[in-house]
């Protein structure tokens, strides 16, 4: 297997963990690409969405506190209570069951910027039959019927 250092290069593996936890946070949360990566606090919902995807990048990805804080523009204490707060949340039996579903999607989408990653070192171009494919997979997931997490929250 060859060993990148993908922090030197742009768009880098903990770049593209953070960026596939947000669209998955902002998604679920329905909250926009903006209101995620605005550099002041927010509501609560955005907050939550936020620390959702920051939480989704350490423990899926196994992303260091310290890079997450860079890719999310925050300090690394800020990254440490937001998985804190998360898994704290994960007592409330929804919450807990929506997260797993997430964690799903998290790494289905690890596994897409795997094969990516693994392609582009062969040489090789990753065909739009895969992307369609994991595309798909994705619809597919979020066809099936569950709460959504703003019809729950206060």
């Amino acid at each position: 297997m060859v060993e990148k250092n993908y922090d030197e290069a742009q768009g880098g593996w903990h770049t593209q963990c953070a960026d596939a936890a947000r669209r998955i946070a902002a998604e679920a949360f329905d909250v926009s690409d903006d209101a995620l990566n605005a550099p002041n606090r927010c509501r609560a919902h955005i907050a939550l969405a936020r620390q959702v995807a920051m939480y989704l990048t350490h423990v899926v990805a196994a992303v260091s506190l310290s890079d997450i804080a860079t890719a999310f523009a925050r300090d690394r204490t800020t990254v440490s209570h937001a998985c804190r707060r998360v898994e704290d949340k994960r007592d409330e039996l929804i919450f807990d069951m929506q997260l797993e579903r997430l964690e799903a999607s998290m790494r289905r989408e690890m596994e897409r910027i795997r094969m990516a990653e693994l392609l582009e070192v062969k040489g090789l171009q990753t065909s739009d039959m895969m992307m369609q494919r994991g595309r798909a997979g994705l619809f597919l997931e979020r066809a099936t019927p569950i709460i959504p997490f703003r019809r729950w929250r206060r």
